[in-house]
């Protein structure tokens, strides 16, 4: 596949191109140079992507600490993998402004942090090269010819898992790279998932399946359902409170009606790599996994196209799936239904591609 290119002006590539012609030029330039996010965000053509960064920190207009004080940390060096603005023309401004929502800050935040690979990587210590390592914890390929993959082979998927981005060459073979102080960017074609690598993606199916009922509440089904020994466990270790608030009813029946938890099965976690159970309960990664799992909880009316989640994201309902997801079973109890599936969900699925 011949090198990605894209039609962008990009006029600080050339300014702070280093010369390996002008040593003392080079000095006094690389003194000049701002950490890697301060580069990022002096880069016009990286000011969408720079705005995610700047959505952390609220009101402040600049990144919250676990970005901001990390990555411009003079005494590390970073390789930063940042999407130009062409690559956010497709995207929906809707899906946008949720993912930079507040409810959604530990699911921005996951991403984020695994657009970033640790050292300051030249393209040829990058290319060909398997397995490197991004500081969320997500492992990257990068070809020679730049096309880069997320968590190949990392996970079981019924869909083959396609090239996700480019690293963008311009038109003398070269990688358009911005240099910073404390690393280097390079500017690439495409937004990357890689949750969708993670959780794999299940083949579509025909419909829905039917709805079976029970008395009780969806926290009895979580609890009691023969499928569900995996995700029942482990919520109530991790998110006793979201298992709490699945016992609840509301006085509107119509939203008792209305009310669905899509539920990963133990199908979804068979597929995942055998450190996730380890994985799942660890602090640091508190905040990404009860977001992940409490996502599939949202609003659904019969026939419609998608599941409202409760965190202002649709899950689209197709061919028997949501996203990602085969849907398994439908149970419904008295204050919800409970849908296993067949994967956990990826807030992101289709929305970059």
């Amino acid at each position: 596949m011949a090198p990605s290119s894209l039609l962008i002006v990009l006029p600080l590539l050339t300014v702070l191109d280093l010369s390996t012609s002008h040593p003392t030029v080079n000095e006094r330039r690389q003194a000049q140079l701002q950490p890697i996010l301060g580069t990022a965000q002096q880069t016009p053509e990286l000011s969408t992507f720079y705005s995610f960064f700047a959505s952390t920190g609220g009101q402040s207009g600049v990144p919250g600490p676990a970005l901001g004080e990390r990555f411009d940390d003079p005494s590390n060096q970073y390789t930063l993998l940042a999407p130009a603005n062409n690559a956010f023309a497709s995207i929906s401004p809707a899906f946008l402004e949720a993912l930079t929502s507040v409810p959604a800050y530990e699911l921005l935040l996951t991403l984020l942090l695994n657009y970033v690979l640790p050292q300051r990587l030249n393209l040829d210590e990058m290319t060909p090269k398997t397995g490197l390592e991004a500081v969320g914890g997500f492992m990257f390929d990068i070809e020679s010819d730049g096309s880069i993959q997320t968590n190949e082979g990392v996970t079981q998927s019924a869909v083959p898992i396609r090239k996700q981005a480019n690293i963008v060459f311009d038109q003398n073979g070269r990688p358009l790279t911005v240099p910073a102080s404390n690393g280097i960017i390079y500017i690439i074609d495409k937004m990357l998932d890689p949750l969708i690598t993670y959780f794999g993606e299940d083949a579509p199916g025909q419909a829905l399946p039917p709805i079976s009922r029970q008395p009780g509440t969806m926290a009895d089904i979580l609890r009691q359902h023969p499928r569900l020994t995996s995700l029942s466990p482990l919520l109530e270790q991790i998110d006793p409170d979201f298992v709490n608030r699945l016992s609840l009813y509301s006085t509107d029946r119509g939203v008792n009606e209305r009310t669905v938890y899509l539920a990963p099965s133990d199908a979804a976690f068979r597929v995942l790599p055998s450190s996730i159970a380890e994985s799942a309960t660890s602090p640091s990664n508190h905040g990404a996994n009860t977001l992940l799992l409490e996502f599939g909880l949202g609003e659904y009316v019969e026939g419609s196209p998608f599941v409202r989640s409760g965190l202002g994201f649709n899950i689209t309902i197709d061919m028997g799936r949501a996203n990602n997801a085969r849907v398994q079973e439908r149970v419904c109890a008295d204050n919800g239904c409970v849908w296993l599936v067949g994967r956990w969900l990826d807030p992101l699925f289709g929305a970059f591609s």
